[in-house]
């Protein structure tokens, strides 16, 4: 009874904190609609540090999950309201509410209706996709393997951001190349399909192979005894990601072209795939079962099925992506081998050990991908 009261009182924060960002997600566009992006990545950062670094004191102090949402909606009202500020005092955004005026204004209406409802269904479907593990784990095997998947999935959002982060910025680059005629736009937008994957790729790729390496130290040390499966519960979520996190300028070339059905409907299917996966592999193997459903899903709709789409409805060269890809990848040999020694050789018991070793890790990385002339010259 004390746990369904405290999960009644989070869902009324939740849907606060929902309606807050639902308001200011128009100011959010129209904000990268003029490429603000310095501003808005900015307070995405701040958003993103400010919560976990002000929900320590309040675990600390005893006030729990509870309080922990409390501040997750004080947060991100505050940031809220700094979009929408400068929205409209610095960029002179202005909006009239009411009915519509005339037949083209309803014309418009309709047009942005049945564009955003699509956008809408994938957002369910991704929704579902990423809390189904948790709502059928907490059924099936309890609060203690919801806990290790929820480890898992925190650090699968940090991943996701770091790609989005990259793709965002080239949303209205993407669009204004769909809008143009010519013979060179398909080269154009395969161009750019190419080159954000290789930096999207080069990014993810410390991260993933980072995580490889000091991630089972970096969970101990973090999350604590009881959370050793969060580890294969994170790489069996992130590696399958992987592929559509450096194709995500297609989701935005989808929408351009206006062809986003596509992935709404492959989506759809891939989340009742997972539903009926992940039901028994949790009764089975608990969380790891779940994302491993998850990942398998993910591997199938986007590594082969969005794929195919994309060679034969958009247009996309996916076979000159892989190969690009995979040039990439001989760049990382080097760091792999460093990495594979250092986990043999190394124990990273503390924060200081584990720092140092990063450190170390990252600079060789970075001296990997850059130093060698063919993958400077592709990355630039």
């Amino acid at each position: 009874a004390d746990t369904l009261e405290k999960a009644r009182i989070m869902l009324i924060l939740l849907a606060f904190n929902m309606l807050s960002s639902f308001i200011s997600s128009t100011f959010s566009a129209y904000l990268r609609a003029n490429e603000k992006f310095i501003f808005a990545e900015t307070v995405s950062l701040l958003r993103s540090l400010s919560s976990p670094i002000l929900q320590l004191p309040i675990v600390l102090y005893g006030y729990g999950s509870v309080g922990m949402t409390a501040v997750r909606f004080a947060v991100n009202l505050v940031f809220d309201g700094t979009i929408i500020v400068y929205a409209v005092r610095r960029l002179g955004f202005r909006a009239r509410i009411g009915s519509r005026k005339n037949a083209s204004e309803n014309g418009l209406f309709r047009s942005v209706l049945a564009f955003s409802s699509l956008i809408a269904l994938n957002m369910i479907v991704d929704q579902v996709n990423s809390n189904v593990d948790n709502i059928i784990l907490a059924r099936v095997c309890g609060a203690s393997e919801v806990a290790v998947n929820a480890v898992g999935a925190m650090i699968v959002s940090y991943y996701t951001l770091f790609s989005t982060s990259i793709s965002k910025v080239f949303t209205p680059k993407v669009h204004q190349i769909a809008g143009s005629e010519g013979d060179g736009k398909k080269a154009a937008v395969n161009a750019l399909f190419c080159s954000v994957g290789r930096v999207q790729f080069t990014v993810l790729m410390l991260v993933l192979s980072g995580f490889v390496v000091f991630g089972r130290d970096f969970l101990r040390l973090w999350a604590g005894d009881g959370y050793e499966g969060a580890y294969a519960v994170t790489l069996l979520r992130i590696v399958p990601a992987t592929i559509p996190l450096i194709q995500n300028v297609g989701i935005e070339i989808q929408r351009a072209e206006r062809k986003h059905h596509y992935r709404a409907f492959v989506y759809t299917g891939m989340a009742i795939a997972n539903v009926i996966a992940t039901v028994p592999l949790s009764r089975l193997f608990g969380a790891v079962g779940a994302a491993f459903a998850t990942g398998a899903a993910t591997l199938l709709a986007n590594g082969i099925v969005m794929n195919v789409i994309y060679s034969k409805k958009l247009g996309l060269d996916t076979r000159g992506f892989r190969r690009s890809m995979l040039s990439e990848a001989k760049r990382m040999l080097i760091p792999l081998a460093v990495g594979g020694a250092m986990m043999i050789s190394f124990d990273f018991s503390s924060w200081t050990s584990l720092f140092l070793g990063i450190a170390a890790y990252t600079a060789v990385y970075a001296a990997s991908v850059w130093l060698i002339p063919e993958a400077k010259k592709r990355l630039n």
